[in-house]
């Protein structure tokens, strides 16, 4: 069996993490850190699921707003459907 020598795949998949973990380190108060988190999380959910972040965010934000609060886990990207 073969095995790289390096880690390189890896360290390419986990960069975008890493760069926004770095980012939110200065992101103003605890509060705004707190919402990038969860948007960053959505957004790693969105690519975990193959759906695109643009077409989800445009429509959860317009159907968010007549949405009964017990339906929101429909707009979640892993229930989401177009």
């Amino acid at each position: 069996a073969e095995l790289a020598i390096d880690n390189n795949a890896v360290e390419r998949a986990i960069r975008p993490i890493t760069l926004s973990r770095k980012n939110c380190l200065f992101s103003g108060s605890h509060d705004a850190a707190h919402t990038a988190a969860i948007f960053f999380s959505l957004l790693g959910a969105c690519k975990e699921n193959n759906v695109n972040p643009t077409h989800w965010l445009m429509d959860c934000l317009t159907r968010v707003q007549n949405c009964d609060p017990k339906n929101y886990k429909e707009l979640l990207p892993h229930n989401w459907k177009k």
